[in-house]
């Protein structure tokens, strides 16, 4: 059967209607919401240290007025001293905004009326009863309050911690409180909608040690000026992150400590730059967005699966035209966190480093499997790439399997190793491996080594990876275990140059552009060949960075070990570049020699000679064309003038030369004759 579309209403019967419709809704009893705001620590009163909150309210609708009405609320009666004999003093309630007012003149609107300790299914409960001081309902609104549709306070508490070790364990009582509330926009006022709502977290799992709100900051307990927060970042206190946007307030690169932390839901905990947390006991985040590890922070913890996210921003761009600025990355997450190329890079430049062909890779497909077992190159033309990674940070240790690591040209095979963890991670040489660690450092194009502790301990920071060196060129490299024990706060970005060991040496080659450097040592175990534990040889950067190395029976040396011994020793000194241009030599560690040690830096190409105890610095021009081979080292007297005080000058020979050191002539003339062969003689001090 066809029914007939009905004919729309005049306009007067639809007002009519309309208006009959709000009568309606104006005779339905409004709904109130309640939620806990505010929480701070803070002593007062010279009396002890008090848990301070609100009691927020709204309504669903606005001509709302308050009339009368009981917050229930549960404690803990292991947290809070819940005597009823002394509540005056472990429980000071104060009124809200919503309380405020007077009518008429001098008299106030509402009153706090009761305040009581009772129980309810066994458990401790405070009520708190509120009720307008105009006790006979009426429809004058100026006798009232309207409930807002926005949060607005209720009543303030202070309750006094007995425990702090505890957690709170507050929470609204609901079955009690549901239709309590009333208001008086009609005459007998009506009851509020049964259930009332209750939104948001209680103070349930609130730590009363150290909590963060958005209005009122961070604090702690433990002070002792009245009304004056206390914070103390170096007592690891159960900590709540209660709502809004923390961030750790700790001086830079020193840590904050918490033992137990929570982040509750809507809420956020932010670790910037330089900004350092360890947390010893349980970690618990509701989501990534929760927890972030910006660029330069860092955080230790032992939880396993927590969720968070970290923050990395890698520069890009150039150098100059020949020499890029790539990264070595890593992902610092649980492999139960997968990703792909196109999650984490898309857009960029990517490489993976196949070990058996000791060889880069490029990553196009999106879909490439991105894993925390492998390190990644990335290049990219912006000047700079934030990319955030979120997931399951990862605390457990990190099983690199076995890998066929080929032979490259030179004879060395090498494997690039990540660091999994949202800290920095300090290298411990695993078994079948050199103690080199190989950094790619993208300001200069050119890569820093570590090696038994020169310059530094080798830290990985956050996000990076680096290369390691097999003991034994080609086959397999053994698998490795990246113990999660060796995690660390640090505030290296790529390396600092910290105090040298003693005996060490470190050239700095510095161009226009970019900058190299090579360490030449002498050490007690070490020998005059290739000494894994103590050496590592020269990885060459890209493009026209300069290459400044140190050679050793045809080996390259980017870290040169040597016997400890008086002896003159000469170390050739090899510098390239692909670009003509104006270099400086800096040397540094000469402090870190004993008295009476003296090195000299010879330019075969100029026939010159510098001590580089008195002049650190020596500049000089650049042709690309020119022989690498240019320089020498001179160590003399390494082991000191008390092994040879009877000696007051020195002379040694190299090749054709012969070179002479007479320290007491310095500033005076001297004359030296060749009477069997001859020779080219450098006057290094007062001679010539």
């Amino acid at each position: 059967m066809n029914k007939q579309p009905q004919k729309p209403l005049p306009m007067k019967q639809f007002l009519l209607l309309f208006m009959s419709m709000l009568l309606a809704v104006a005779g339905i009893a409004q709904q109130l919401s309640f939620r806990f705001a505010n929480p701070q620590i803070v002593y007062l009163y010279d009396y002890d240290q008090f848990l301070t909150f609100d009691i927020e309210v709204k309504a669903d609708v606005p001509n709302t007025l308050l009339y009368v009405g009981q917050a229930n609320l549960y404690f803990n009666d292991l947290a809070f001293d819940m005597d009823p004999d002394e509540i005056g003093s472990n429980f000071l309630i104060e009124k809200g905004d919503l309380l405020i007012g007077t009518y008429p003149i001098n008299q106030q609107k509402y009153s706090i009326d009761v305040v009581t300790i009772t129980t309810y299914a066994g458990q401790p409960v405070l009520n708190v009863a509120y009720l307008a001081n105009h006790n006979t309902p009426n429809t004058n609104l100026t006798r009232y309050n309207e409930v807002p549709t926005e949060w607005t306070s209720l009543v303030k508490i202070q309750a006094r911690i007995n425990n702090p070790i505890h957690e709170a364990g507050i929470s609204f009582v609901q079955p009690m409180m549901n239709g309590t509330q009333q208001y008086a926009g009609t005459n007998p006022p009506l009851n509020y909608v049964n259930p009332n709502l209750y939104i948001g977290a209680d103070f349930s799992n609130t730590y009363l040690q150290r909590v963060y709100s958005d209005n009122m900051g961070w604090s702690q307990y433990g002070g002792s000026v009245d009304g004056v927060v206390f914070m103390d970042w170096t007592t690891a206190a159960n900590t709540t992150i209660w709502d809004g946007n923390a961030a750790i307030t700790q001086a830079d690169n020193t840590a904050a400590l918490a033992n137990n932390l929570n982040v509750m839901p809507g809420a956020n905990l932010t670790l910037g730059a330089n900004k350092w947390l360890t947390v010893n006991g349980t970690l618990a985040t509701p989501n990534a967005a929760a927890l972030v590890v910006d660029d330069g922070g860092s955080l230790l913890h032992g939880t396993a699966l927590v969720d968070g996210t970290i923050q990395r921003t890698l520069t890009g761009g150039t150098i100059n035209p020949t020499t890029h600025r790539y990264h070595l990355v890593s992902v610092p997450m649980h492999e139960a966190s997968v990703y792909t190329a196109g999650d984490l890079f898309l857009g960029r430049h990517l490489w993976e480093f196949v070990a058996e062909d000791q060889d880069w890779f490029k990553i196009t497909p999106v879909s490439h499997p991105i894993n925390n077992k492998e390190g990644y190159l990335i290049w990219h033309e912006d000047a700079n790439f934030p990319y955030d990674i979120a997931g399951k940070l990862n605390v457990d240790d990190v099983s690199l399997p076995a890998k066929n690591l080929g032979v490259s040209g030179d004879g060395n095979s090498y494997r690039l190793v990540p660091n999994p963890y949202p800290s920095a991670l300090e290298w411990a040489t695993p078994a079948g491996y050199d103690a080199a660690v190989y950094f790619f450092n993208a300001s200069t194009g050119n890569y820093i080594t570590f090696a038994d502790g020169v310059p530094n301990p080798a830290i990985f920071p956050i996000g990076q990876s680096a290369f390691i060196k097999k003991s034994a060129a080609g086959g397999e490299g053994q698998a490795i275990t990246i113990g999660s024990i060796n995690r660390l706060h640090h505030a290296q970005g790529f390396y600092k140059n910290n105090e040298l060991p003693n005996n060490t040496l470190r050239m700095l080659a510095i161009s226009d552009n970019s900058s190299d450097e090579t360490f030449v040592r002498f050490h007690e175990v070490a020998t005059s060949h290739f000494d894994g534990e103590l050496d590592a040889v020269k990885l060459k950067g890209f493009g026209a960075a300069p290459q400044l190395f140190s050679v050793l029976e045809d080996r390259d040396y980017a870290i040169n070990a040597l016997p400890l011994t008086n002896e003159t020793t000469i170390v050739p000194l090899n510098f390239e570049m692909s670009e003509a241009g104006r270099i400086t030599f800096e040397a540094n560690g000469m402090d870190s020699f004993v008295d009476g040690a003296t090195i000299f830096l010879e330019d075969m190409l100029l026939d010159e000679m510098v001590n580089l105890m008195e002049q650190s610095a020596y500049d000089f021009d650049h042709e690309k064309e020119y022989d690498p081979e240019r320089f020498r080292l001179h160590f003399m007297g390494v082991l000191g003038t008390d092994a040879l005080q009877s000696i007051k000058w020195d002379i040694w020979s190299h090749n054709k030369y012969v070179y002479i050191s007479v320290p007491e002539l310095f500033g005076q003339m001297a004359h030296m004759s060749c009477s069997t062969y001859l020779a080219t003689v450098f006057c290094t001090k007062g001679c010539h």
